[in-house]
Protein backbone atom coordinates (compact mmCIF):
# COMPACT_ATOMS: atom_id res chain seq x y z
CA UNK A 1 0.00 0.00 0.00
CA UNK A 2 1.40 3.09 -1.15
CA UNK A 3 2.40 5.90 1.67
CA UNK A 4 0.17 9.14 1.85
CA UNK A 5 2.07 12.43 3.61
CA UNK A 6 -0.19 13.32 6.97
CA UNK A 7 -2.79 16.20 6.53
CA UNK A 8 -0.53 18.84 8.02
CA UNK A 9 1.76 18.36 4.69
CA UNK A 10 -0.94 18.41 2.90
CA UNK A 11 -2.15 21.23 3.93
CA UNK A 12 0.69 23.70 3.45
CA UNK A 13 0.93 22.15 -0.44
CA UNK A 14 -2.30 23.08 -1.51
CA UNK A 15 -3.13 25.94 1.29
CA UNK A 16 -5.91 24.80 2.63
CA UNK A 17 -7.96 22.28 4.80
CA UNK A 18 -7.19 18.84 3.17
CA UNK A 19 -9.27 15.40 4.49
CA UNK A 20 -6.24 12.91 4.50
CA UNK A 21 -6.85 10.26 2.42
CA UNK A 22 -8.79 7.03 3.12
CA UNK A 23 -6.34 5.17 4.88
CA UNK A 24 -7.63 0.96 4.30
CA UNK A 25 -9.77 -0.99 1.40
CA UNK A 26 -12.47 -0.90 4.50
CA UNK A 27 -12.64 3.27 4.33
CA UNK A 28 -12.72 2.93 0.63
CA UNK A 29 -15.72 0.35 0.30
CA UNK A 30 -17.47 2.33 2.91
CA UNK A 31 -17.14 5.98 1.04
CA UNK A 32 -17.77 4.29 -2.05
CA UNK A 33 -21.29 2.58 -0.62
CA UNK A 34 -21.70 6.80 0.74
CA UNK A 35 -21.68 8.00 -2.48
CA UNK A 36 -23.85 5.85 -4.17
CA UNK A 37 -26.44 6.45 -1.72
CA UNK A 38 -26.66 9.76 -3.02
CA UNK A 39 -26.77 8.75 -6.85
CA UNK A 40 -29.45 6.34 -5.86
CA UNK A 41 -31.73 8.73 -4.45
CA UNK A 42 -32.13 10.86 -7.20
CA UNK A 43 -32.50 7.78 -9.80
CA UNK A 44 -35.17 7.21 -7.74
CA UNK A 45 -37.57 10.30 -7.85
CA UNK A 46 -36.63 10.78 -11.47
CA UNK A 47 -37.89 7.15 -12.39
CA UNK A 48 -40.83 7.96 -10.44
CA UNK A 49 -41.46 11.09 -12.37
CA UNK A 50 -40.56 9.66 -15.42
CA UNK A 51 -43.07 6.57 -15.12
CA UNK A 52 -45.75 9.06 -13.67
CA UNK A 53 -44.90 11.24 -16.97
CA UNK A 54 -45.27 8.51 -19.33
CA UNK A 55 -48.53 7.23 -17.91
CA UNK A 56 -50.37 10.50 -17.85
CA UNK A 57 -48.58 10.81 -21.79
CA UNK A 58 -50.32 8.08 -22.76
CA UNK A 59 -53.81 8.84 -20.72
CA UNK A 60 -53.31 12.53 -21.32
CA UNK A 61 -53.89 13.18 -17.50
CA UNK A 62 -51.15 15.26 -17.11
CA UNK A 63 -50.19 16.37 -14.09
CA UNK A 64 -52.19 13.60 -12.11
CA UNK A 65 -49.36 10.50 -12.48
CA UNK A 66 -46.31 12.50 -12.65
CA UNK A 67 -47.18 14.14 -9.26
CA UNK A 68 -48.47 10.34 -7.80
CA UNK A 69 -44.78 9.00 -9.77
CA UNK A 70 -42.83 11.66 -7.55
CA UNK A 71 -44.28 11.05 -4.42
CA UNK A 72 -43.92 7.58 -5.05
CA UNK A 73 -40.33 7.87 -6.15
CA UNK A 74 -39.76 10.56 -3.28
CA UNK A 75 -40.80 8.06 -0.63
CA UNK A 76 -38.97 5.11 -2.17
CA UNK A 77 -36.26 7.29 -1.42
CA UNK A 78 -36.19 8.07 1.98
CA UNK A 79 -37.05 4.60 2.89
CA UNK A 80 -34.11 3.11 0.65
CA UNK A 81 -31.76 5.89 2.46
CA UNK A 82 -32.95 5.25 6.46
CA UNK A 83 -31.83 1.37 5.34
CA UNK A 84 -28.76 1.96 3.65
CA UNK A 85 -27.70 4.55 6.40
CA UNK A 86 -28.54 1.67 9.41
CA UNK A 87 -26.51 -0.79 6.78
CA UNK A 88 -23.86 1.66 6.98
CA UNK A 89 -24.01 2.49 10.73
CA UNK A 90 -23.73 -1.07 11.80
CA UNK A 91 -20.84 -2.07 9.52
CA UNK A 92 -18.75 1.04 10.45
CA UNK A 93 -19.28 -0.27 14.28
Amino acid sequence: MPEFPDTETLRRKVGGAVAPPPRSGRELRILGRVAVVGFQVVAEVAGGLLLGWLVDKALGTAPRWTTVGGLVGVAVAIINFIRNALRLRREMT
